[in-house]
């Protein structure tokens, strides 16, 4: 699996069931509404997870949004666009807006999302972060508490301020769309800041010998 390669290729050990994505939330809400049809706009390797949903079409009661870069146009957004205003609800994988590429600065599906909900006038359920329930599922998923759990992410307008709203500590990564201007969002900060995810073994290693009271820690190269 791609996302248990990336994390040993930072030195990180991560087994397959440990994973809790936006795509385990979403299967988790097909099982729970098997009565329900969806149609997948979604990339072909994600497709073969949900596929054992009820597909429909023409008529869905839902629309699932998720990374379409391999079928992206103007007839397929437009379809997605008249089966939500027929009266699809909206389930959105992520609503981040953009995101760092090997080769700059990418659009996300999130601002798709977001041109859908305006052109319709819904609210799309969010099934990543930062939803509040999304991070509960992953919570029970893992049997565990807030006030024992690290939400890690390079955002803070998603992981930060997400983990902050669930009771966790939160680390925030210099990588990714890290933003070194912008420290607070509203009044949220991190509790601590790492240079990269290479660093948390070390930040975790400090954790047990302090008392996990929220302050300000920084590990630079």
């Amino acid at each position: 699996m791609i996302f248990t390669h990336a994390f040993k290729k930072k030195g990180l050990k991560l087994n397959k069931n440990e994973l809790f994505t936006p795509v385990s939330a979403v299967k988790y809400f097909i099982e729970q509404n098997m009565n329900k049809s969806f149609h997948l706009f979604v990339h072909d390797d994600v497709f073969e997870e949900l596929k054992f949903a009820n597909i429909n079409n023409e008529s869905p009661d839902y629309v699932v949004i998720g990374d379409f870069c391999d079928k992206v146009s103007y007839e397929t957004i437009n379809k997605a666009f008249r089966l939500i205003k027929g009266g699809a609800e909206i389930i959105a994988l992520s609503k981040t807006l953009w995101y760092k590429d090997d080769d700059g600065d990418s659009i996300n599906s999130g601002a798709f999302v977001n041109m859908l909900e305006t052109a319709t006038d819904k609210t799309a359920l969010l099934m990543g972060k930062p939803s509040i329930e999304f991070l509960k599922m992953a919570l029970e998923h893992s049997s565990g508490k807030p006030e024992s759990t690290l939400i890690i992410g390079d955002d803070i307008k998603t992981d930060i301020w997400g983990g902050k709203e669930l009771g966790a500590l939160t680390v925030q990564v210099q990588t990714g769309i890290y933003d070194s201007n912008m420290t607070v969002y509203k009044g949220v900060s991190p509790d601590y800041v790492i240079a990269d995810v290479t660093k948390l073994s070390e930040l975790l290693d400090t954790l047990k010998f302090q008392n996990m009271k929220s302050h300000y820690f920084s590990l630079r190269e």
